[in-house]
């Protein structure tokens, strides 16, 4: 069937508007808002239940776990079921965003994006997006919407790292210096007040794909001094009096970071910290975003001169970028040597260690009590001294694969270091790769390719909002479910360290929810696993050998055998199986037809509820 058919067919299924008609949803009027409202004597339905939203403080650092056992119910005691809903209820404003981004007509012309075979597409995509449990009605965003997104989330993470370098924290005990912070384990950080704001919504989506990379978060917070935000996490009682669950809106407070940091550029900046970056970039339409580089080339000493470009001619091309101060040709694969550059300058000075050689490379922390005697930091520091006896020396190579080359060809061709260093040389291969993984694709000052991570997440935010479970009649069950399916595959992590598990979506929201208080995965993860910190790798391949796909067969056919008397792994988790599980765990006497009926009538009630908040027409009828 084409598929013009199939989205009419849809939308007289789910009495969707045309995508002809010009008065739709969220690009309504407020009059034609207002005029469809729902009538006055009929009072709409609050869902989600707010009384879910409960519990939503992070676990007090006074409160006595150490002696708990791991598979006490005290020691799981986050996420709540409150705090897991809070994220999905992020995750709708994450969604939110991204429909608005892709369906701006202004940041067409912004970003010079003007293609009229898209207007058709935006408006079919822009009608009911779902079909409330992950049937599109319009088809997938094409590449020239999402190439829209990437360069919106661009500005977004150049605002979050002004909003990271501009966090300016007390220093703490344990975060005096990093030869001090190697002997200081996760308990020991300083956990002072949250700040008085919370941060933009598309700077909190970028602290949100960064934290959901346990190894490179913990990793940057520790050489930036920055401890004391790792041990915070999200403040869900905040996010949740942030958001408008009704209309999935994010409200920005209006203070923000931007006083805490001194050098925000004006308001058409990519680095400044205004509430709402869409409409700031939609209100200034003639005004390009910038990105500033700063040159290898030329400066003083080690403060280059900054090269101002165009945000969309730097993500447009792969060329060169002449520097107006020198008027030499810089790439990216150069501004990637040059981050090495500087790391291994501030490395000579004892200010930061090295990228890649925090973290032990079986997860463990490099100084802690699991890995005290770990020679990963001495070897990188001893071979780089013998590869470059300079930072200049650096330079001379133009690309990250050619400073890989000459770091192995010394490793290889200097048995001294293998005997003095007492690592066999698949180990000194390894610490390499982990160390030039921190250049490969990123010249930013993080970890990683924050703009990557991000993009990545997008594909499970859709997942998200496709199943909805945040709208369903079975949310409170559906999380209290998955609490307990995650803690089952912990253990299996915990049992088979060297297999590679893949979560289904229900446990991946539970453990995603305990990644953003990295403090609490840190503690769970090294209890359950015994002294390993279980990284969460998002670029693992779909297909291929070794892809998720791969890794989802093999931990069905280990959790079938872990666990024999469980439900199967691979679960149907639509609104409809999930509202069964949760009138069979309330009243099993049900008769099965009796069972169909009742949760039949419920899903559909609240599927109407749905269409009419996404209408803006008259709710259904009550149950």
């Amino acid at each position: 069937m084409a598929t013009a058919s199939i989205i009419q067919n849809l939308q007289k299924r789910l009495k969707f508007p045309s995508s002809k008609t010009k008065d739709r949803g969220i690009l309504k009027s407020k009059a034609s808002r207002k005029n469809s409202e729902c009538p006055s004597n009929q009072k709409r339905p609050v869902i989600p239940d707010p009384r879910i939203f409960t519990d939503l403080l992070l676990p007090d650092d006074s409160q006595q776990t150490a002696a708990l056992d791991v598979d006490d119910d005290s020691f799981f005691s986050y996420p709540a079921v409150g705090q897991c809903a809070t994220h999905l209820a992020l995750l709708e404003c994450f969604s939110h965003l991204k429909r608005r981004v892709m369906w701006s007509d202004v940041l067409d012309t912004k970003f010079g994006i003007l293609p009229e075979h898209e207007k058709e597409h935006r408006e079919i995509y822009a009608d009911g997006y779902d079909d409330l449990e992950g049937i599109c009605v319009g088809e997938r965003p094409t590449a020239h919407l999402e190439r829209k997104w990437e360069l919106f989330v661009e500005l977004a993470v150049d605002r979050f790292e002004t909003w990271w370098t501009g966090l300016d924290f007390k220093a703490t005990q344990g975060e005096q210096s990093n030869s001090e912070n190697s002997s200081k384990g996760a308990s020991d950080f300083h956990s002072p007040s949250w700040a008085s704001d919370l941060p933009p919504l598309d700077v909190l989506m970028v602290w949100h794909a960064y934290m959901l990379n346990p190894h490179c978060y913990y990793e940057d917070c520790f050489r930036h001094n920055k401890l004391s935000l790792y041990d915070r996490g999200l403040p869900w009682h905040k996010l949740n009096d942030a958001i408008d669950k009704e209309r999935w809106i994010y409200n920005s407070p209006k203070s923000l970071f931007q006083s805490k940091v001194p050098d925000a550029k004006p308001a058409h900046d990519s680095c400044s910290l205004t509430p709402y970056l869409l409409e700031t970039l939609e209100s200034c339409p003639e005004k390009q975003p910038l990105k500033f580089l700063q040159c290898p080339m030329c400066g003083t000493g080690e403060v280059p001169q900054t090269i101002q470009i165009s945000l969309v001619a730097y993500c447009g091309t792969d060329h060169s970028i002449v520097c107006p101060h020198c008027a030499g040709s810089v790439d990216r694969e150069q501004l990637k040597v040059y981050k090495m550059k500087t790391d291994y300058a501030y490395h000579l000075h004892n200010e930061r260690r090295m990228p890649g050689t925090i973290l032990h490379v079986s997860g463990d922390l490099v100084g802690q009590e699991v890995a005290p005697n770990d020679p990963a930091p001495k070897y990188i520091a001893n071979l780089l001294e013998i590869a470059f006896p300079n930072t200049e020396n650096i330079l001379e190579h133009q690309s990250v694969t050619s400073v890989e080359d000459h770091l192995r060809d010394v490793a290889r061709e200097m048995p001294v270091l293998q005997e003095k260093e007492s690592l066999p040389l698949r180990k000194q291969m390894k610490l390499i790769d982990t160390l030039l993984s921190r250049y490969r694709g990123n010249s930013s000052i993080f970890a990683l390719n924050l703009k990557d991570a991000v993009i990545r997440q997008g594909s499970f935010v859709d997942k998200m909002n496709n199943i909805l479970w945040i709208r369903s009649p079975n949310l409170e069950g559906t999380i209290t479910r998955a609490r307990e399916r995650y803690r089952q595959f912990f253990r299996l992590i915990a049992r088979h360290p060297r297999q590679v598990f893949v979560p289904t979506l229900d446990i991946d929201i539970i453990w995603h929810t305990q990644q953003l208080c990295p403090k609490e995965y840190f503690r769970y993860s090294t209890r359950v696993c015994e002294g390993r910190y279980i990284d969460h790798d998002d670029k693992i391949p779909q297909q291929g050998t070794g892809g998720l796909d791969e890794g989802f067969e093999e931990t069905k056919r280990v959790w079938k055998e872990d666990y024999p008397e469980a439900e199967d792994y691979a679960l149907c988790l639509c609104w409809h199986c999930e509202r069964k599980k949760d009138y069979r765990g309330t009243d099993p006497t049900l008769s099965a037809k009796e069972l169909e009926r009742r949760v039949t009538k419920e899903v559909e009630y609240y599927r109407g509820v749905e269409r009419a908040r996404r209408e803006h027409t008259a709710v259904p009828s009550h149950i």
